[in-house]
């Protein structure tokens, strides 16, 4: 199935496009056959013959982005770009990336829709009646007009109202028109959208996994970010987040369905890295062993040991 890959113009800035020609037309090459896994899967020929180089301008750049680079903007894996999978390699920071440029088009979408909803706005306005054109004066002089031709002698009244007859007209013309909210009045002032918060988007994920298929929370930019944190606290390598039958893609939203918050998490990611439980050798952990209980726990690990109770700050004045 074909695909496409989101190219970012920080790319010109990276330290990959300081380098050859051959190396700089590779990394565009894999960056093209990527899936949206961020693997890429052909032979090293193949690769060399779909990027239009050589066997060895082929390897050379394999071996680049293989190996460490301390001046890389992002120091996941100290900076390398790639790892070789079973049947090609995978790109380390392509959910990343990914999941920056999906926000940035959602971002644009939210404008879109924006500006749409002020065109229809400005489009169904109430248009002025054409008897609020008609001046209260020029009403009056012809409406004296017509009863003086009417009645050349007329009966003098003392009553008021009868001494100056208004037409209903006039009435209608002098009644005060309903005035527009300032805010309905300006054109250039953007609409506000209420984003859902990352916690109902969870939950709705979970009661129903069959509309994570056309907003998948794979590339939800505080699932990567909080994915990230936990792989680096246990020692494992960047994850692949995948569909909702991702155990770990489940144990996160559950996390983020319980109310926890992406500071939250990366504060309870800080305190696995020392937590005996986390860091047992024989029981290796992963992100779908990150239950609610288990980052409370963390939580309340982090807490005490940051902030001591009043009695041991009491006993440690004592013995200063």
């Amino acid at each position: 199935m074909a695909s496409y890959t989101k190219l970012s113009s920080t790319i010109i800035n990276s330290t990959v496009w300081q380098e050859g020609l051959a190396t700089k037309v590779v990394w565009i090459t894999m960056l093209a056959l990527a899936d949206k896994h961020g693997e890429v899967m052909a032979s090293v020929p193949g690769l060399a013959r779909a990027a239009g180089v050589s066997l060895e301008e082929c390897l050379a750049a394999l071996q680049t982005f293989s190996s460490p680079d301390k001046y890389s903007r992002t120091q996941e894996c100290e900076g390398r770009r790639i790892d070789v999978i079973d049947g090609g390699w995978w790109l380390i920071n392509h959910a990343k990336h990914r999941a920056l440029a999906s926000k940035e088009e959602s971002q644009e979408a939210g404008r879109e829709r924006a500006r749409r909803q002020r065109t229809r706005n400005a489009s169904v306005r109430p248009s002025t009646p054409e008897y609020a054109s008609v001046t209260p004066d020029r009403d009056i002089a012809e409406a004296g007009s017509r009863e003086q031709r009417a009645d050349p002698n007329p009966t003098v009244s003392s009553s008021p109202a009868a001494a100056s007859p208004v037409p209903s007209t006039i009435a209608r013309a002098t009644e005060p028109q309903p005035q527009q909210s300032p805010e309905k009045e300006q054109e250039g002032s953007p609409i506000p959208e209420k984003t859902p918060s990352i916690q109902s988007r969870a939950a709705e994920k979970l009661r129903d996994p069959t509309s994570a298929n056309w907003d998948r929370p794979a590339s939800w930019p505080e699932l990567v970010t909080t994915a990230d944190a936990f792989a680096a606290a246990l020692g494992l390598r960047m994850p692949r987040l995948g569909g909702m039958s991702d155990a770990g893609v489940r144990a996160l939203l559950e996390l983020f369905a319980a109310g926890f918050t992406t500071d939250e998490l990366s504060t309870a990611a800080k305190a696995a890295k020392t937590d005996p439980w986390c860091q047992n050798s024989t029981a290796k952990r992963g992100l779908s062993s990150m239950s609610p209980e288990v980052v409370r726990r963390l939580l309340d690990v982090r807490v005490r040991v940051e902030a001591p109770d009043a009695e041991s700050q009491k006993l440690a004045e004592g013995f200063a």
